[in-house]
């Protein structure tokens, strides 16, 4: 089963009256379960890629199909549905807010979505035990290392049980000890839980991780690798 499809998924700018490609008819087929990473140099449009499948963009032609919806034909509410129920965000900068302590912006989706935290205890819990935080869950952004600060992050990724998670150089911003302990539960998210993960990085050891690899030059898929995890 494909969770996510793209066909002919292209995007481009414009610059003084000039339309520049990003992307150039990228075509993919991702089923649940899969860890894929996305690797290319600066200006590859892998930033790109990650934001049109995120529904934080809207691309200039093609389509893209998640879970059995095509976001072309969806209204910026039902995008905004998708972004929040389906779709789980993890950033190289983890953006947790410096007031709430490790389990309240693990809660912060459930907050801004009007929904009653009673109702999220259990995951919550189960969350919090997954990512190996539990001695952590009152301590404030400050208090953690940043290995923790992006294990929160993920465990807010994961609040609204999503079916894809995006991760943008999630690794980026660690030292190696904590990268490791990143991607190897990345990697058990997709074996245990069989959540889908498209991760963008330029680090080649931590693309190891996922099933396949996809390279992108000047916008465009130059090969896909099946990598030996």
């Amino acid at each position: 089963m494909y969770i996510l499809k793209t066909n002919r998924l292209s995007k481009s700018y414009k610059l003084n009256n000039i339309n520049v490609p990003a992307l150039i008819e990228i075509d993919l087929k991702i089923k649940k379960g899969e860890f894929i990473a996305v690797m290319g140099p600066s200006g590859s449009g892998k930033s790109t890629l990650l934001n049109l499948l995120g529904a934080l963009d809207k691309n200039t032609c093609g389509n893209i199909i998640i879970d059995g919806e095509n976001l072309k034909s969806l209204s910026d509410y039902k995008l905004s549905r998708i972004r929040r129920q389906k779709i789980g965000f993890v950033f190289q900068f983890n953006n947790l807010l410096p007031i709430l302590n490790a389990e309240e912006n693990i809660l912060l989706p459930i907050i801004l979505d009007n929904k009653k935290i009673t109702n999220y205890k259990n995951k919550l819990n189960e969350l919090i035990n997954i990512v190996g935080l539990d001695d952590r869950r009152n301590h404030l952004p400050n208090q953690l290392s940043g290995g923790q600060q992006q294990r929160v992050a993920i465990a807010r990724s994961l609040i609204n049980d999503p079916k894809i998670i995006l991760a943008d150089e999630p690794t980026g911003n660690l030292d190696s000890k904590s990268s490791q302990e990143i991607l190897k539960l990345l990697r058990h998210l997709c074996d245990k839980y069989s959540k889908t993960i498209i991760m963008v990085t330029h680090d080649y050891d931590a693309a190891q991780y996922a099933d396949k690899i996809i390279f992108l030059k000047d916008g465009s898929i130059q090969k896909i690798q099946v990598t030996n995890k």
